[in-house]
């Protein structure tokens, strides 16, 4: 077989390439979106939220019994504090420096409250997966946990905590603020919609990215089968590594038998170093 075959100009792999995401896996990019999830619970959200519960044990009873499952009341508070991946990561990771008594003391018309942390800071990733709250797993009914719980109250009353340097940090997440007040509540939402927009944006983007990779990895596993290659996503090439001495990741990965560049006999290979994006 000859190796032209599988040299393309870029013009050749233009006209081949689809410029658009495909209707197939738009579809099933559509049927793991947070948005028509949030868009359609938004409503018991509101009325959730909207109500003037006197503590939060009342809060987190009120939503234990409702129809709306604690991941997605999660995920709504989330999204309305702009409280993305990184920003749970860090607020684990940097957990004893914003809360170095392990409590929560934060102000409510005009009285002080206290929250003791019950969970928080876990060990390993703090992230949406670990909450429940990203793609499919929104999907998934899970319990109001003390990891759940205390995510929450940092969400709700973040911005009225005591100390001001980390009121700052949680400046936006100030719903707390709007208990019992409805119709303010409604009006805060849409005043924050430029901030789902993103957000619900970014994570549209990043599911498409994950479905392509499937649909490519699927595809060459069921066409290379009969050769017995090994197609694995996410993966590694022994003995690969970037200029930074790490393993370089590759989306996906096709192998079979040793590396067709040196035949096994070289430890390693040095990729050019690729910039992140």
């Amino acid at each position: 077989m000859s190796e032209s075959k599988y040299k393309r100009t870029i013009e050749e792999l233009r006209e081949l390439a689809s410029m658009f995401w495909p209707s197939e896996l738009s579809q099933k990019e559509a049927e793991i979106s947070i948005i028509p999830k949030l868009l359609e619970t938004q409503d018991q959200f509101i009325s959730i939220i909207g109500t003037d519960f006197p503590d939060l044990l009342t809060l987190f009873k009120a939503v234990e019994l409702a129809k709306l499952t604690p991941n997605l009341f999660v995920k709504h508070l989330v999204v309305l504090a702009d409280f993305g991946g990184e920003l749970l990561m860090r607020l684990n990771s940097r957990f004893h420096e914003l809360f170095p008594e392990g409590k929560f003391n934060y102000v409510r018309n005009g009285s002080v409250h206290t929250y003791t942390f019950k969970t928080l800071p876990i060990t390993g990733t703090l992230n949406n997966d670990r909450l429940g709250i990203s793609g499919k797993k929104l999907l998934e009914k899970r319990p109001y946990d003390d990891l759940l719980k205390d995510v929450s109250t940092i969400l709700i009353y973040g911005s009225a905590i005591e100390s001001e340097t980390t009121a700052d940090v949680l400046s936006k997440c100030e719903i707390g603020g709007y208990l019992g007040q409805p119709d303010a509540l409604v009006k805060f939402i849409k005043q924050r919609y430029i901030w789902v927009s993103r957000i619900t944006g970014g994570a549209q983007a990043n599911s498409l990215g994950q479905l392509a990779q499937d649909y490519v990895r699927e595809y060459l596993e069921k066409n290379l089968a009969s050769l017995g290659a090994k197609v694995t996503r996410n993966g590694e090439l022994p003995g690969i590594i970037d200029r930074t001495g790490t393993p370089a990741k590759f989306d996906v990965v096709v192998s079979k038998g040793q590396c067709p560049e040196c035949g096994g006999k070289r430890n390693r290979h040095i990729l050019p170093y690729r910039k992140a994006n």
